[in-house]
């Protein structure tokens, strides 16, 4: 499997965090990867981006899309809440194999928007689209500008390694509008949504985020997107990643987040 170094140079824009301290090299990171991360540190206004060519060009935002698709659905009133459950269809949705993996076996049930978010429940998801609609979506995704606006590819499928496309810069973008209400969405569902997201709260941090995951011929591309509120800081961040080995990527999104803001100094602890 090529190693990170043997697909694109590395570029790293060595800025200053409010604390002062240089931001180290980030390359040990994304040893066997193709990849890049966007962090975006809102106290002092720098941007931290590593491999540049990559983190401005777009990909599948697979199952990060669920942040917006689960604002789309609140706002148009197709569901009324994210406590709103769909029933699970076995013959529209049979089991798959690959489900009996942990947390995937939890797809096999009735969900809610809550629990289809924390669990990447895709089929909940599908069901939702089929209630909002292609023009719906355009006009949601055209009134905050969500990547190239492209749902050509399938009123079920065209966020699944499908049509639309987002870059991990515009990712960041899109969360900071997210974070401070900036969308044209009810701050309710927004705060139902922010909810939703949360992945750890500690003493003295609160990370919040989503995961996706796309297979692209024999490759898998991976995504975590969120942002991490430490006192009166939040730094909102975008992460993919891709490589041959499919298990490396599913497991390693969450960690290369977490080890890069622990070398910021950000989270507590070192790798």
């Amino acid at each position: 499997m090529p190693g990170y170094r043997s697909f694109l140079p590395a570029i790293l824009f060595i800025l200053l965090l409010s604390c002062g301290k240089p931001v180290p090299e980030l390359d040990n990171y994304f040893d066997g990867f193709d990849g890049t991360i966007v962090i975006y540190d809102e106290m002092s206004g720098r941007y931290i981006r590593f491999n540049e060519t990559r983190a401005v060009t777009r990909f599948s935002p697979c199952s990060t899309f669920k942040i917006p698709n689960a604002l789309i659905a609140l706002e148009s009133g197709v569901i009324p809440n994210s406590g709103h459950v769909i029933p699970w269809n076995s013959d529209l949705y049979p089991r798959q194999a690959w489900w009996s993996d942990n947390p995937w076996s939890t797809r096999a049930k009735d969900h809610t928007l809550t629990s289809a978010i924390k669990y990447s429940v895709v089929w909940y998801f599908k069901e939702l689209a089929k209630m909002i609609g292609e023009n719906r979506y355009q006009q949601y995704l055209s009134g905050f500008k969500y990547g190239n606006l492209d749902i050509s590819g399938g009123l079920t499928n065209f966020w699944l390694v499908s049509s639309l496309k987002i870059s991990a810069h515009e990712q960041v973008e899109f969360l900071q509008n997210f974070y401070h209400n900036r969308l044209p969405f009810n701050p309710e569902n927004i705060a139902q949504i922010k909810d939703a997201i949360i992945l750890e709260e500690a003493s003295g941090f609160r990370l919040s985020g989503k995961t996706g995951l796309g297979i692209i011929g024999d490759r898998t591309l991976g995504w975590l997107v969120g942002y991490i509120e430490k006192g009166d800081s939040v730094y909102f961040y975008a992460l993919n990643i891709e490589s041959e080995n499919y298990e490396a990527v599913r497991s390693g999104r969450l960690e290369i987040v977490k080890d890069v803001f622990r070398e910021l100094g950000v989270l507590p602890g070192t790798k």
